[in-house]
């Protein structure tokens, strides 16, 4: 297979279970109008494991319509440095937002939105031999949607804050910034 000129190698089949497992282990304290949780995903399966993740949150709730809730992650990449040649860096995700439910006839209405960085563990690469830090892409959603005593629709959109960058050696840099809208629907069946 050929990427720009690189050969990325063949295509290989992957039989098993894999090396990549992990396991979430976590705890949320409930006191009154908020909520703190925490978790860990620790290293499991060798070399070729996911790495170690680190991650906690908080959400408050001042009064029935309104949640506000911010939470971080951190992943130990550089452990795999010794495996791969280098090149790859510790993250740090932050997500920040709030719901405003506002309470109709039919059902709540919620206004939705939020910031969010997102981190990738390969670091810039800065010449031959050489890589400075990872890349950071921000981001800001806004959502909405009806919820309704036997089913929810939500409709969220996202927008992208700065254009990609290169990493490594393979070039990713993209002049677009992106925009994603989801839409989902949940039905409750009792």
């Amino acid at each position: 297979i050929k990427q720009n000129g690189i050969d990325m190698g063949s295509a290989k089949t992957t039989e098993g279970w894999g090396k990549a497992r992990t396991v979430n282990l976590g705890e949320m304290v409930d006191a009154q109008k908020t909520r703190i949780g925490f978790v860990v995903r620790p290293r499991l399966g060798g070399k070729e494991s996911l790495p170690l993740t680190v991650g906690g949150g908080i959400s408050i709730r001042p009064n029935d319509n309104l949640t506000v809730a911010a939470d971080g992650e951190f992943a130990q990449w550089d452990d795999f440095n010794s495996s791969y040649g280098g090149g790859l860096g510790n993250t740090f995700d932050v997500r920040v937002g709030f719901e405003y439910v506002k309470k109709t006839s039919f059902g709540g209405l919620p206004i939705r939105a939020g910031f969010f960085t997102a981190q990738s563990p390969m670091r810039v690469n800065t010449s031959v031999t050489a890589f400075g830090s990872v890349p950071t892409s921000k981001n800001v959603t806004l959502g909405t949607g009806v919820a309704m005593k036997r089913a929810a629709i939500n409709l969220a959109y996202e927008l992208s804050l700065e254009k990609s960058t290169d990493v490594t050696a393979f070039t990713l840099t993209n002049d677009e910034k992106y925009h994603r809208v989801v839409v989902s629907m949940v039905v409750y069946l009792k």
